[in-house]
C-alpha cells in the first residue's frame, strides 16, 4: 500500500473512482483500493454497492448454472468477510440472493449465516431473494424467516423480488412496507391465514408507494392483494399510484385479476400482458374490450402470432379520442416465421389514420441446430415477408407510423433456458421504453 502521505485532493479521487464505477471496471477499483485510505472507502462503496450471492463453480455443457465438484457458495465467503469487515454493511445497496444448486438452496434456507447476511444490511434498497428450485415458507428455518420480514418491512427497501417462493403467508404479503417496485415469479401464497407468531407482526398501513408490478406464475400472491381472504376489512396493497403493470395471465379464471387492477389504478401509463396460450382468444378480447384499456398511455402484448388478429381488431376500434400513444405486438417464437408472416398478410387493410403515434410488431425467431445449416434467419424472415406486406400497412410503414422488427435467432436449450432468454429480451426493451 503508498503511503498515507500521498497528497492527492479528495474531490479527484472521488472523480477516478466514479468514473471506473461507471464503466463496471472492477479489477481497476480494486487495485484503487489499494492505493491508500483516501482510495479504500470511496473504493469500497462503489465495489460493495451491489453484493449477488449466488454460487460459482463450472457449470455442465447444457446446463448454465453451477454444477458438480468445485461449486463455491459466496454467501459463506460473504459471511466470513464481514466478521472481520462489519463496516461494508453500510455500503450495500443491493442485495440479490438466488440458490442455483441444492447446496446452496439449503444454505441460502436453513442457516444461520443467512440470516446474520441479510441482517446485517440495513440499508438495502433492492433485495433479490429467490431459487432455480421451489423454495417452501414454512420449510424456512425460524432465523431466515425472521431476517426476511425485517428485510421486507424495512423503510429503505424500494425494489424486491421473489422468484420461486411458495407458500408464502398471508401477513407478509399484505405487508411489504414502502416498496416501489415489486417483482413476483413463480411464488405462491398460502391458502389460510397464520396462527404462528409471525402472525403477530403488525400489518402496515395501506400502500400508496406502488409504481410498477411484475407479476410472473403468481396469481395467488395477485389475488391476496387484490381480494385478500383475511379477518382484515380492507387490502393493503393501494394501486391508485401504480403506473406499469407486466402480468403474464396463467388461467382462464385470471382473467378477472387484471379487470380488477385496471379498475383500482387511476395513473397507469403502462401495460404489458404475456398470454402464450392460443386456447384463450375469449379471455384475451375481453380483455381488450376493457373500458380503461384505451386510458393507458403504452400497451404491449407478448403472444403467440395466432392472436395477431385480435390485436388488429382491438387497433381498428381505439377511437380518436383514446389516450393510446404506442401499441407494441410481441410474438413469441414458435410458428413465427410461417404463422406470423400470414396473419401480418392480413393487415393490409389498417386504418391509415390510427389514433396512435406508433405500432411497433415484434417477431422473436427460434433456431435449431448449428445455425450455418439455417443461414441469417431474420433474412430469411424478412424475405418472406416483404412480399406480403401491401396496402395500408405498408403505407404506414414508409410513414414511420408502424414498425416491424426481427429479434434472434434464440437458440433452444430446454423450455426453461430458452424462455429466460425470450424474458430478458423483452424485459429489456420494455425498461428502455
Amino acid at each position: 500500500m503508498v503511503s498515507n502521505n500521498l497528497n492527492v485532493p479528495q474531490d479527484i479521487i472521488d472523480t477516478i473512482i466514479d468514473i471506473l464505477a461507471q464503466n463496471c471496471d472492477r479489477n481497476s477499483l480494486k487495485a484503487c483500493s489499494l492505493v491508500n485510505g483516501s482510495f479504500l472507502e470511496p473504493c469500497q462503496k462503489k465495489i460493495f454497492s451491489t453484493v449477488t450471492l449466488a454460487a460459482t463453480g463450472r457449470p455442465h455443457r447444457w446446463d448454465p448454472q453451477p454444477t458438480g465438484d468445485g461449486v463455491d457458495i459466496r454467501g459463506i465467503r460473504m459471511y466470513r468477510l464481514l466478521q472481520t469487515s462489519p463496516h461494508i454493511a453500510q455500503y450495500v445497496r443491493v442485495l440479490k440472493m438466488q440458490a442455483r444448486n441444492p447446496i446452496e438452496y439449503r444454505w441460502m434456507t436453513g442457516s444461520d449465516e443467512t440470516a446474520a447476511i441479510i441482517d446485517a444490511f440495513i440499508r438495502v434498497e433492492t433485495f433479490e431473494f429467490g431459487s432455480n428450485f421451489p423454495m417452501v415458507w414454512p420449510k424456512f428455518h425460524p432465523s431466515v424467516k425472521s431476517s426476511l420480514i425485517s428485510i421486507m418491512h424495512s423503510p429503505n427497501l424500494q425494489n424486491l423480488k421473489l422468484d420461486n417462493l411458495h407458500e408464502l403467508p398471508v401477513f407478509l404479503v399484505l405487508s411489504f412496507g414502502t416498496i416501489t417496485t415489486l417483482d413476483l415469479r413463480d411464488s405462491s401464497c398460502s391458502s389460510s391465514v397464520t396462527t404462528s407468531i409471525e402472525s403477530t407482526v403488525q400489518v402496515s398501513n395501506r400502500r400508496e408507494n406502488l409504481r410498477t408490478l411484475f407479476v410472473t406464475e403468481s396469481d395467488s400472491v395477485l389475488r391476496c392483494m387484490i381480494r385478500p381472504d383475511t379477518p382484515f376489512q380492507y387490502s393493503a396493497v393501494d394501486f391508485a399510484g401504480l403506473r406499469t403493470l407486466d402480468i403474464q395471465l396463467r388461467t382462464r379464471g385470471d382473467t378477472y385479476l387484471v379487470d380488477d387492477l385496471l379498475r383500482k389504478t387511476t395513473n397507469l401509463d403502462n401495460l404489458h400482458i404475456i398470454l402464450t396460450d392460443t386456447d384463450r382468444t375469449s379471455s384475451f378480447n375481453t380483455i381488450l374490450t376493457h373500458e380503461r384499456l384505451t386510458r393507458i398511455r403504452h400497451i404491449s402484448f407478448c403472444l403467440e402470432p395466432s392472436l395477431l388478429q385480435s390485436v388488429y381488431s382491438f387497433i381498428q376500434s381505439i377511437p380518436n379520442s383514446s389516450s393510446l400513444e404506442e401499441v407494441e405486438v410481441m410474438c413469441v417464437p414458435y410458428l413465427a416465421r410461417h404463422e406470423g408472416v400470414e396473419e401480418i398478410q392480413r393487415w393490409s387493410g389498417l386504418k391509415l389514420d390510427l389514433p396512435i403515434q406508433r405500432l411497433k410488431i415484434r417477431f422473436f425467431l427460434e433456431e435449431y441446430g448449428n445455425p450455418q445449416d439455417h443461414g441469417d434467419c431474420r433474412e430469411v424472415f424478412y424475405g418472406q415477408l416483404r412480399p406480403r406486406v401491401q396496402g395500408n400497412l405498408l403505407a404506414l410503414i414508409m410513414t414511420g407510423k408502424v414498425k416491424i422488427v426481427a429479434h434472434g435467432p434464440i437458440r433452444s436449450f430446454g423450455d426453461r433456458h430458452f424462455w429466460t432468454e425470450v424474458s430478458a429480451i423483452r424485459r429489456s426493451l420494455i425498461m428502455t421504453q
